[in-house]
């Protein structure tokens, strides 16, 4: 919007009577120059990889372009000078983890900043899911490889959306991406939906790579279910080293308690007290990590329902 004849005024909401306006005119006109890419609404930018910065600037004038990983402090010159009408120019991007990275223009002949990007996002290194893949079809409680490619990623993180990324549920912190392959035990929920994502320091707005949907079938127990159409079904992993996933169904919202008792019937951990849930599948994950080898049992209590499930402990 560009106007040299600009008023505001004030009017009372009820009435739409002008209570008063701009003593006088105001002018609106377009910045002189902004930096379209990279910019906030971007998908995340690899280090090391080339790109472009993109521009838009109402002055002809000589330009360079510098970088800071911070948007705060510490730039560094990223581009070569150049005219401001070409509009567009390559650059390779720094290898840092930043959520807040942001470029500038600067005029050659003035040193000043002429427009500066807004924050970006940057991962210093890249990862690529190629397991599970399209259309893949996985069997509840069996094992599967999550697999990956990657280049200067030390860790990462993964997580499990069981309805095509509307909710995520973790799988493992800190997974060494040397390993190439993680051995995953496909969670009791069957779904064509199914998604792994890779993140950076177990944050969201940081994904490495996600796969595409895939499909989780098989059989779930009549004993998993009881007539009332609840279900409890048995924890995933069992046996489990320090985490297992415990998963439920509720026919309707409910109030639930789940309560872990070593053999001894001592209570060791409470996942759930009276907590309420929406209708539908559920997931929490039990850490084990503090308690001893051997057999633990999960209760189960939603309204009049009680169902136990029996897991074990191996380090």
């Amino acid at each position: 919007m560009r106007s040299t004849e600009c008023l505001v005024r004030l009017v009372d909401a009820a009435t739409l009577t002008e209570i008063d306006r701009s003593d006088n005119w105001f002018a609106i006109v377009p910045s002189p120059a902004e930096i379209t890419r990279p910019a906030t609404q971007d998908p995340v930018y690899f280090g090391g990889n080339k790109d472009m910065i993109r521009w838009d600037v109402a002055e002809s004038q000589m330009v360079r372009f510098e970088f800071s990983e911070n948007g705060d402090g510490n730039w560094i010159a990223v581009s070569a000078p150049v005219s401001s009408d070409a509009k567009e120019i390559a650059w390779t991007i720094p290898v840092v983890n930043s959520k807040t990275a942001r470029v500038r223009m600067i005029n050659i002949e003035t040193n000043n900043v002429v427009a500066i990007s807004t924050p970006f996002r940057v991962l210093a290194g890249r990862l690529d899911l190629t397991s599970p893949r399209v259309n893949d079809v996985l069997t509840i409680g069996k094992k599967t490889n999550v697999c990956w490619t990657h280049n200067n990623v030390t860790k990462f993180d993964l997580q499990f959306s069981a309805d095509g990324g509307a909710s995520w549920d973790g799988i493992e912190n800190g997974i060494i991406a040397l390993k190439a392959c993680y051995d995953w035990t496909v969670p009791s929920v069957k779904t064509q939906k199914g998604l792994v994502r890779a993140i950076w320091n177990n944050d969201p707005d940081m994904e490495y790579d996600r796969t595409e949907s895939f499909t989780i079938d098989g059989f779930l127990s009549v004993n998993d279910m009881n007539g009332d159409g609840f279900a409890f079904f048995p924890p995933v992993p069992n046996p489990f080293d320090d985490h297992t996933q415990i998963i439920f169904r509720l026919p309707f919202d409910e109030r639930v308690t789940i309560t872990v008792y070593n053999a001894a019937g001592v209570r060791v951990a409470q996942l759930a007290s009276e907590k309420p849930f929406a209708a539908g599948l559920h997931t929490l994950t039990f850490d084990g990590s503090g308690l001893s080898d051997g057999m633990y049992f999960v209760h189960f209590n939603a309204g009049f329902v009680n169902l136990t499930r029996a897991v074990v402990r191996v380090k």
